[in-house]
């Protein structure tokens, strides 16, 4: 293993004394994951075997439109923005 020697130990519940990267290879974890979890001071052997999870999944994520009235709908359908007359009526109602 590259920089083994300089790699930080930790001891775990079990008493057994594994780097990151050992554990990583031994629970089947992400190195990265492992390497997180082991500095936020998780040392249980058990918790530390927990598959990640895919993290909070909303579903309605991003700009949602206010919902408007069926008139409303329908009026802003029949307007030209770019119209010049439109756009004067637009701004008087």
């Amino acid at each position: 293993m590259p920089n083994s020697e300089h790699a930080k130990i930790y001891t775990l519940t079990d008493g057994s004394k594994w780097t990151a990267r050992q554990v990583a290879i031994k629970l089947d974890i992400n190195q990265s994951t492992m390497y997180a979890r082991l500095q936020k001071g998780m040392r249980d052997v058990k918790e530390l075997a927990k598959k990640p999870s895919q993290g909070c999944r909303r579903t309605h994520a991003g700009y949602s439109p206010p919902k408007l009235s069926k008139a409303v709908e329908i009026d802003i359908k029949t307007r030209n923005a770019y119209c010049p007359i439109s756009r004067l009526f637009m701004t008087m109602a």
